[in-house]
């Protein structure tokens, strides 16, 4: 091991800090080795106890640049107390304009000058208002991951100009699918359409086309709108709106394949035999025009009601079963894990909880977009251009094992983890489909697997079982598939791509891919704690309301308690005397054991604001 890193300084309270290595061991640092360094702070490390991996700070390389946030716990005149990281820091500010009051979320920058003394002072940016509003710590969570709600000017300006295409002219460099009976299929609530199917069947083949919406012609490169949609990475798709990666001009009108409108897009078009397997592929530019705009509620109605009025619909369904039945014989891992699903009504608030289920007709638009991003990709691979690959890598053999015995505990096993390979965790999930623990099992495998990535090389798709994979689908929301519908139409046109090309894209699709999975990651965690605000507000007529719970998971201190509606709430034994957790499990003073999937009587406490939980007890 290297004596001396670079690392992230991670200070958990004015105690304790700690660092990782390349290796990503976490290395303990204590308040005397401390040298000034913050939380956030980029540090250069030495290691002064291998055996017990403790280090000191030897230089701070680089100091955070981002602001510091923090509710105040105490406040009397322009001294505070301010909790960041769960560690209360005693802060003096110099008197602004900003009214501070107890419980207040706080952005602002420290005086580094002053980290040595009693009182650290701070200047500060922002008050966002009581910490115990979810609107609030929601603006703050906004504001502190860089996120712009709105879109500048300049942007402005430059979507204005972008003008409506004449349609007649772009026939000459398009093929017209007009004439076909396209549809789109979507939530009911969806106002940016990325896609659009149309199905033809005869005796021998099944001839699928794909149309996305070609934001490409619109979004032109390196133009103000292409910067900051490759800034954004992303739409944000939050409990009460979305903010979307482009203006609505384009995502909800010029780009969106509303009904009964010329619209410009990039076709897919796959030739399969009957058996579904994959005959011909081709790709062009085209113009189409949805006849038809369904949502995925009506479509499941039609199939449940064998409803043959529509009979596209059904040559869908019979190629999309055969598509299916070929993935999941490949090994293609198909998680049955419900999600929330909050109804809100006009004024923002829960009006109910249900769970968003996955019919027919959601597996069918699935399969359609996962069989057009994989021609795509493909393709792609086989030309050996450039491009921005979705990857998701296969567990390590550590993981596996910790795996493994979370699935004993449930009666299941995963053999020879040393030869791990898609099919082994599909069949775990096939066989416990009906499991009463169904939804920990497949729950418990997912948090186990890798976090699937944007990279500029192709290392293939674990969970879906393909050796080349990408976005192509959806150019109106992710930023990837904008790239590889420019790639694609390139490579198309150019049989012959120079060397020096291919080294220019790869270099800059590689800070792309590296920015746009930090951009999907920040997304993915707003949609989510977004939604964990709302509940806590729903459950505040809650407190003291006793309710059944199955154990969704056991850490150190910890126990995740799942409700009947998907609600989460956690338990720190830390918090009584009647319970400790010792081996990953729930032990009570008598002696009885419980385990992940047990169920328990809890008793709603608190709601915590600033962690974003449910505090509860097991009774």
């Amino acid at each position: 091991m290297n004596n001396i890193f670079e690392s992230k300084f991670i200070c958990k309270n004015r105690r304790i800090a700690f660092t990782y290595t390349e290796n990503n061991e976490k290395i303990l640092i204590r308040d005397v080795n401390f040298n000034n360094a913050f939380d956030g702070d980029t540090v250069a490390v030495e290691i002064i106890d291998n055996e017990k991996l403790v280090g000191k700070v030897i230089k701070i390389i680089k100091r955070q640049e981002t602001p510091y946030f923090g509710n105040v716990i105490i406040s009397k005149r322009n001294k505070y107390i301010i909790r960041i990281n769960r560690s209360d820091l005693i802060v003096t500010c110099p008197k602004n304009k900003i009214k501070i009051n107890q419980g207040d979320i706080l952005s602002f920058r420290i005086d580094y000058t002053t980290l040595q003394k009693d009182d650290i002072k701070v200047n500060i940016i922002s008050n966002f208002g009581n910490i115990n509003n979810s609107n609030n710590i929601l603006n703050s969570l906004l504001y502190a991951s860089n996120i712009s709600t709105g879109f500048s000017p300049e942007i402005k300006k430059e979507t204005v100009s972008i003008k409506r295409p004449n349609i007649e002219n772009d026939l000459n460099y398009r093929v017209d699918l007009r004439h076909q009976n396209t549809i789109t299929i979507d939530d009911i609530s969806a106002k940016d359409l990325d896609d659009a199917i149309y199905l033809e069947k005869n005796d021998n083949y099944y001839t699928l086309f794909v149309s996305i919406a070609d934001v490409s012609y619109f979004v032109k490169e390196y133009s103000n709108l292409d910067l900051e949609a490759a800034k954004r990475g992303n739409s944000i798709y939050l409990a009460e709106n979305v903010i979307p990666m482009l203006p609505k001009k384009l995502s909800n009108n010029l780009c969106s394949l509303n009904p009964n409108e010329d619209k410009l897009t990039f076709t897919v078009k796959l030739k399969y035999d009957l058996n579904g397997k994959l005959i011909e592929s081709d790709f062009f530019k085209s113009i189409i025009n949805s006849h038809h705009r369904l949502n995925y509620d009506e479509v499941n109605k039609m199939y449940k009601n064998n409803d043959k009025s529509f009979s596209m619909l059904w040559d869908m369904l019979e190629l999309s079963k055969l598509l299916r039945k070929n993935k999941n014989k490949k090994g293609m891992i198909n998680f049955n894990i419900p999600e929330i699903k909050l109804i809100l009504n006009e004024d923002g608030n829960i009006k109910e909880i249900s769970k968003r289920t996955s019919g027919l007709s959601q597996e069918l638009i699935e399969d359609f977009m996962v069989a057009a991003n994989e021609a795509v990709a493909e393709y792609l691979h086989w030309q050996n251009s450039p491009a921005i690959y979705r990857v998701h890598e296969s567990p390590e053999t550590d993981t596996l094992r910790s795996l493994n015995k979370k699935l004993n505990i449930l009666g299941y096993n995963i053999s020879n983890i040393m030869d791990i390979h898609p099919g082994k965790i599909s069949k775990i999930i096939d066989k416990s489909s009906n499991d009463v623990n169904s939804y920990l099992i497949h729950k418990t495998i997912l948090q186990s697997m890798k976090r699937a990535k944007y990279m500029n090389e192709n290392k293939g798709h674990f969970g879906l079982a393909l050796d080349n994979y990408l976005h192509f689908t959806s150019p109106i929301r992710r930023y990837s598939d904008l790239i590889v519908h420019r790639i694609l139409d390139f490579s198309l046109n150019n049989k012959k791509i120079s060397t020096k090309f291919i080294d220019k894209k790869m270099e800059e699709y590689k800070m792309i891919a590296e920015h746009i999975s930090k951009t999907e990651r920040t997304a993915e965690r707003l949609e989510k704690d977004s939604i964990k605000l709302k509940i806590l507000d729903y459950m505040k007529n809650n407190i003291n309301s006793v309710f059944e719970a199955r154990i969704s998971g056991i850490i150190s201190g910890k126990v995740f308690l799942q409700l009947e509606n998907l609600v989460e709430t956690v338990f720190y034994d830390s918090d009584t005397n009647k319970y400790i957790i010792e081996n990953y499990q729930l032990h009570d003073k008598y002696g009885k054991i419980y385990n992940i999937g047990d169920k328990v009587k809890i008793k709603i406490l608190k709601l915590d604001y600033e962690k974003i939980e449910i505090i509860s007890e097991v009774i």
